[in-house]
């Protein structure tokens, strides 16, 4: 019997509506069990959810209709490295998204610890952070930590839910976010224990964060010859890589208009993180080469 791990990965297709990086912030969480695999939709308390559908990377989907808060389940008959792809479609506050999400999972030997499953990411525009929950859930359940709130925004503030996207609020300054849960071994007969995953980050004096304020837009994603960034004018350096971390050898050229066009056209089908620096400024999206 075997466990999926998950390491997520997103990008979407999104009208400006609720946040700029709304596909970014609309993760899932994973609880593991055996070899079964529940997931859980991260959503705002204003979303309506119209469909999913779920790729589980070992030749089977699933298509929900008016999933209500979104989840769904699996189970996987044999070991190895599956992707798994949820579409999404929806309001957000009455305006329409369509997000998508890959993710890798590993199935690998639940009689190994599984120590701390919990993490989350942070989407930081100008004084205001998003934080998603990504966490890979252990069995029995992802369980309260003995002492602190699940959330603490490093502020000041806290939050209680799972499955909750929280957009907080910051004054200039270095904070420490943090998410505190229990983990679970399955050795020795099975304990508890504490848990805690913390990331820092800096709201500058301008109400951006530093590094990575540039709200990157690109079009078309997928893509399959090549990209345009537009409204380019301080970009000055481009790089790409892999979801495994390799940089890729690509071509860039400004476009009209200060646009930035950028060929794929040598890159392998998958899913890529684009950074972009100039002018003191860095960014970082992602896209899927078809």
């Amino acid at each position: 019997m075997k466990n999926v791990k998950l390491l997520l990965l997103t990008w979407c297709f999104l009208p400006l509506s609720h946040a700029q990086n709304d596909c970014d912030s609309r993760t899932f969480i994973t609880n593991t069990s055996l070899d079964q695999s529940g997931f859980m939709v991260m959503t705002y308390s204003t979303d309506e959810l119209d469909s999913l559908h779920w790729n589980f990377g070992d030749g089977t989907t699933s298509t929900q209709l008016n999933p209500g808060t979104g989840s769904g389940n699996h189970q996987y008959a044999s070991p190895g490295i599956y992707t798994v792809t949820l579409e999404q479609w929806g309001k957000a506050n009455g305006v329409p998204f369509h997000c998508i999400y890959s993710a890798p999972n590993e199935i690998y030997d639940y009689t190994t610890d599984s120590l701390c499953g919990g993490d989350f990411l942070t989407h930081i525009n100008g004084n205001t952070v998003t934080f998603s929950n990504t966490s890979l859930i252990h069995s029995p359940s992802f369980s309260s930590h003995s002492s602190e709130l699940l959330w603490d925004f490093g502020n000041g503030s806290h939050g209680i839910y799972l499955n909750r996207l929280y957009d907080v609020s910051y004054n200039p300054g270095t904070y420490t976010a943090c998410l505190y849960y229990a983990g679970f071994s399955f050795n020795d007969g099975g304990y508890m224990y504490d848990c805690s995953t913390c990331k820092t980050f800096t709201i500058g004096t301008a109400g951006l964060d530093s590094p990575g304020n540039r709200i990157v837009n690109l079009f078309p994603n997928p893509a399959t010859h090549a990209l345009t960034i537009p409204d380019a004018q301080d970009i000055d350096q481009i790089e790409v890589y892999s979801v495994t971390g390799e940089k890729q050898n690509i071509q860039w050229r400004t476009g009209e208009n200060g646009s930035i066009r950028v060929s794929v056209e040598s890159l392998e089908s998958g899913l890529y993180f684009l950074y972009t620096s100039g002018n003191n400024i860095t960014g970082r999206t992602s896209f899927v080469k078809e």
